[in-house]
């Protein structure tokens, strides 16, 4: 019994000290097509040089470099200044993906995303957000490993 508790005494301190540590990194991105064997192949490049019209795919790499395992890791990222949220593309395997319209202040599905608008007479009508009016996304991960690694995305139109 006294081994045991010695052991149990030994390896606390390594408990309470093990923790997650995610790490992201995010990279805009956009297709351009090239030819390669006299076949047109579509490529994703670092986007530069964006002009309106033109679809940027941003790509948040994660990885969890703790030694526990991240429950419910929060990844955030704004909707760039001058670009639109292109609906559905958002994307992250095991994460349930919210929105804000309100800089970043609340999140909800997009079915209950939602504002007030005042319709004078002192009436006021709630209304379902679009997909252009969000600002920001946030990927809640259920579970990241340690070290291991993965990765949400969304498409943007610039205007």
């Amino acid at each position: 019994m006294r081994i045991l508790l010695m052991l149990a005494m030994l390896c606390l301190p390594s408990l309470l000290w093990a923790k997650p540590d995610v790490k992201i990194t995010v990279e805009a991105k956009q297709q351009i097509v090239v030819e390669k064997d006299g076949k047109k192949v579509v490529k994703l490049v670092e986007a530069k040089d964006v002009q309106p019209g033109d679809v940027v795919i941003y790509q948040l790499h994660y990885r969890n470099d703790g030694d526990t395992a991240a429950k419910n890791a929060v990844l955030v990222n704004p909707i760039p200044n001058n670009t639109r949220y292109i609906d559905g593309s958002a994307f992250g395997a095991g994460a349930t993906i919210e929105y804000s319209i309100d800089g970043g202040k609340h999140y909800k599905q997009p079915s209950l995303l939602t504002y007030t608008v005042d319709l004078g007479d002192g009436k006021t009508e709630e209304r379902v957000a679009s997909p252009e009016q969000y600002t920001h996304i946030r990927w809640v991960v259920s579970e990241i490993p340690a070290g291991k690694s993965g990765m949400a995305s969304f498409q943007v139109r610039v205007q």
